[in-house]
């Protein structure tokens, strides 16, 4: 029997997305430059040439470090194939640039779960050189194939969500004698099958 925490941890689980981003398709810009992102989200960014994708602390626009997230120099993406993924593992602010040329100085900025960027943005302005630079690190560039892998992976993760919630939808009837569409497990489970059902139509899209 499962307890009505555990459905909503697996209900959370059910939460993750995948949230797409266009770099440089329209110029020195990020579509969208801002996103709301949870925990156990993935983020996908498109490499449009001749731009690539760093992150950096607020305090330091346009610079990356050793602990930044970095796409790496567009030429290693196949001439755009291969799509930049991180995933993100809390709520904190991650600001992110182009650090080509003078792309970040110029405005070729971006944010997840920010509210300062305008901000960082205008600090950018006085930055003197972007510093992006080394290995891809903090995220991996992946190609459809893999891309699709992970669809696959993802739709094998829900139905075995699903198959837990259902289990838990008909213990928790058989034990209060209620119908399982009036008990908050059932609830539950409705919000987990469609919660399963966005992350993998958004996973479809991507590949």
């Amino acid at each position: 029997m499962y307890s009505l925490a555990t459905i909503l941890t697996l209900a959370t689980i059910a939460l993750a997305a995948i949230h797409s981003v266009d770099v440089g398709e329209e110029g020195e810009t990020f579509n969208p430059q801002t996103l709301t992102a949870s925990p156990g989200d993935s983020v996908v960014f498109h490499l449009y040439s001749p731009h690539n994708v760093a992150s950096s602390a607020y305090s330091s626009p346009c610079n990356a470090t050793s602990s930044s997230f970095f796409s790496g120099p567009y030429s290693g993406t196949s001439n755009g194939a291969k799509k930049f993924v991180i995933n993100v593992t809390s709520t904190d602010p991650i600001y992110f640039f182009c650090g080509v040329q003078k792309h970040c100085q110029d405005g070729m900025v971006g944010g997840i779960n920010v509210d300062q960027l305008d901000q960082y943005k205008s600090a950018a302005k006085d930055v003197k050189k972007a510093e992006a630079s080394g290995d891809v690190r903090g995220g991996e560039l992946l190609g459809d194939s893999a891309l699709a892998s992970l669809s696959a992976s993802a739709s094998a993760s829900s139905s075995s969500t699903m198959s837990m919630t259902s289990a838990a939808t008909s213990s928790t009837a058989s034990t209060t004698g209620s119908s399982p569409k009036s008990t908050g497990a059932a609830v539950a489970q409705r919000e987990v099958s469609g919660f399963a059902a966005g992350v993998l139509a958004v996973a479809a899209y991507l590949v």
